[in-house]
């Protein structure tokens, strides 16, 4: 049994080795299908980002906060899977800067982090298809902060 979970053991970190992707270029359209096709949703900058075989994704772009919601809250739900939301909700900016990991900021996702320097916003939150979205509304503007990171139990 030892025996298996060490070839397990090395298997995975020798994944983890071959599989190490650099910050890659994403499309926010590729996570959330409702808003293909709509231009409405203006992408400034997307990118993943793998934090040891676990990706995080930061988004800047520009839409209406109710598009936003609606196109989040249509993702559909993993079957059987109870801990995931069916809409979004509002959390406090506490619970979602306590979440945020101070390994994860790099010059890459700088543009994420710029909601930092925000005076008025809020944060929406839902787990859809084992991905957690914390979404930051500018309320002085329609620029979304949008940050995706996996959920594993």
């Amino acid at each position: 049994m030892r025996k298996s979970l060490k070839y397990i053991l090395t298997f995975f970190f020798l994944l983890n080795i071959a599989c190490q992707i650099k910050n890659e270029p994403l499309e926010i359209t590729n996570i959330v299908k409702d808003f293909k096709n709509d231009n409405s949703i203006k992408q400034i900058s997307g990118i993943q980002t793998d934090q040891n075989l676990f990706y995080i994704e930061y988004f800047v772009y520009v839409g209406k906060k109710s598009r936003v919601l609606k196109g989040v809250n249509k993702i559909k739900l993993l079957e059987n899977n109870f801990s995931e939301d069916s809409l979004c909700h509002k959390v406090k900016k506490k619970e979602f800067l306590t979440n945020l990991k101070n390994d994860e900021r790099n010059p890459e996702t700088q543009s994420f982090w710029n909601f930092e320097n925000l005076k008025d916003y809020e944060v929406y939150s839902c787990i859809k298809n084992s991905m957690r979205h914390y979404i930051v509304f500018d309320n002085k503007s329609d620029t979304i902060y949008h940050r995706i990171e996996e959920v594993r139990n």
